[in-house]
């Protein structure tokens, strides 16, 4: 499978799963292969499209990462634009374009949903 293809949740149980992401009438599923037969339930609001590139420390970079990225204060959350169609950063009240930096530059440190204490701000 190639890495851009891939999605990843969390399932009922709580356990992130990494695979090909199916719609069974309103219910999302994650199968770890190619016409699994055995599909495991996605909560649908954790469900993350993998970008197909790779952090500085070798990791897949999905969509609802926390990232930092070198010279910047804070930390950036990776969301996909529906209006531009592109991934971008949120963080300490900048949008940027995420294709404004090289992926081995930055870090993945946690996600939105794991690590949301990440994106608070001490004001």
């Amino acid at each position: 499978m190639k890495d851009r293809y891939l999605f990843k949740a969390k399932l009922i149980n709580e356990i992130w799963e990494t695979g090909l992401l199916t719609r069974k009438g309103n219910r999302l599923f994650i199968s770890t292969q190619p016409g699994a037969q055995f599909m495991c339930e996605a909560k649908p609001e954790t469900i993350c499209q993998c970008t197909g590139l790779r952090d500085k420390n070798d990791s897949l970079i999905w969509e609802n990462d926390i990232i930092e990225v070198p010279g910047e204060d804070g930390f950036f959350a990776l969301d996909w634009d529906e209006d531009t169609a592109k991934f971008v950063m949120n963080g300490n009240g900048l949008v940027v374009d995420f294709d404004n930096y090289w992926s081995r530059e930055v870090e993945v440190v946690g996600n939105k949903f794991d690590n949301s204490e990440l994106l608070e701000r001490e004001e």
